[in-house]
């Protein structure tokens, strides 16, 4: 298991079998950076890009 910085920066809520993040409702060209299962008490986080995260601790057990 892994522990790492994980940059969620903006977020919605996200649906089953997405691919890719979805538009900003406010701009349509740029897109979320991440999803989440409930948005206003977000517990689950879903990044696209790799680059998001940065590995900091291998946790071995």
């Amino acid at each position: 298991m892994f522990r790492a910085f994980v940059l969620v920066g903006r977020f919605t809520k996200g649906e089953s079998g997405m691919r890719r993040p979805p538009a900003l409702v406010y701009k349509r060209k740029l897109l979320c950076d991440s999803v989440v299962d409930f948005p206003y008490c977000p517990s689950t986080y879903v990044i696209f890009q790799n680059d998001q995260a940065y590995p900091t601790h291998l946790i071995q057990y």
